[in-house]
């Protein structure tokens, strides 16, 4: 758990440095959902640039539009489990690498 803090902290100031999280031109991330589905994430969805409020179920991995990115246990429309997050709070989580 310490890990993911110091990581998450680290992404935060290279936002804050660079406007980036990778330090440079923005990147393609991963988040990984409790079931194993992998599903690609823009760095300009993680950070709201992309103009798209992007989120994803922590259970299943499904893809929501509309969510804010510091959405919190919206409900899944395709499992049903009250587990979809916005972009930001997953990172923050660290759940998105």
């Amino acid at each position: 758990m310490a890990d993911n803090k110091e990581r998450t902290i680290s992404d935060l100031t290279r936002i804050i440095t660079t406007g980036t999280i990778s330090g440079g031109e923005p990147v393609t991330l991963t988040f990984t959902a409790k079931d194993g589905t992998q599903v690609p994430v823009s760095e300009c969805d993680v950070l709201g640039t992309s103009g798209q409020d992007l989120g994803y179920c922590l259970d299943c991995g499904s893809e929501h539009l509309e969510v804010e990115p510091d959405a919190c246990n919206y409900e899944c429309a395709d499992c049903g489990k009250d587990s979809v997050f916005g972009a930001s709070e997953l990172l923050i989580m660290g759940c998105i690498s």
